[in-house]
């Protein structure tokens, strides 16, 4: 079974390595056509690590009002609807005239931003204080935030040292991967998805470096306190 006990699109739009969203190029990208051209997957990654980057830093008081908000909830969607839906007046979006983005790939790109702006995302800084694990392990996020509290300058090598989509991502976690073992649920069958792993690790970090609570996720069938 896939590591997937939660409907977020981190789970339930899970991608396996390559499995990117569809985009199109403005006319003129390709030197070739006037019409839109689909986007490589390597441009699509591309695309998504200079988003990350680029709404942390012009759009900061949105990103982390998207940070603030619950998964899979109705606040936000607007919060996401606010940040990045208004491509006409979004500088970040470059030369992408249309695109289908998953949106916790987009949460995950921006509190990637997010953190890389943050001083304790500096390899030679020191470990925030306080990180404590969850009582129990039952979405990514919450495994996540396991492994930052109990291995936080591993986590944070992954983002410093590897780009989101790169055969250097898939390595390194490759390597991060036995010491996945104590914060993932027992008695099932997990398959480790580095780009999933990646944007739920930068989530965590980024909470942690700001001294947010840990994200909240809604379990179907599930009551808060169960």
């Amino acid at each position: 079974m896939k590591f997937s006990c939660i409907p977020t699109a981190l789970a339930a739009a899970a991608l396996v390595v390559g499995g990117a969203a569809s985009a199109q190029l403005a006319p003129g990208y390709s030197g070739f056509s006037d019409a839109p051209t689909t986007a490589t997957e390597d441009q699509y990654w591309s695309f998504m690590r200079e988003l990350g980057r680029c709404l942390a830093q012009s759009k900061g008081a949105k990103s982390i009002a998207l940070m603030q908000t619950k998964i899979d909830s109705a606040e936000e969607k607007r919060a996401f609807d606010a940040l990045i839906r208004r491509k006409a007046s979004n500088v970040c979006m470059r030369n992408m005239v249309s695109a289908t983005v998953v949106r916790a790939q987009v949460r995950g790109v921006v509190a990637e931003g997010l953190y890389k702006l943050q001083p304790v995302s500096a390899p030679q800084a020191p470990v925030p204080q306080g990180l404590t694990k969850p009582a129990s392990v039952r979405s990514i996020h919450e495994f996540a935030d396991c492994y930052v509290a109990s291995n936080y300058s591993d986590a944070r090598s992954l983002l410093v040292d590897t780009q989101l989509g790169t055969k250097g991502e898939n390595e390194r976690v490759r390597r991060m991967a036995p010491g996945f073992s104590n914060c993932l649920p027992q008695g099932q069958q997990i398959r480790i998805v580095p780009m999933d792993i990646r944007l739920a690790l930068a989530e965590a970090l980024y909470r942690a470096s700001a001294g947010l609570p840990t994200v909240a996720v809604t379990i179907p069938g599930k009551e808060a306190g169960e």
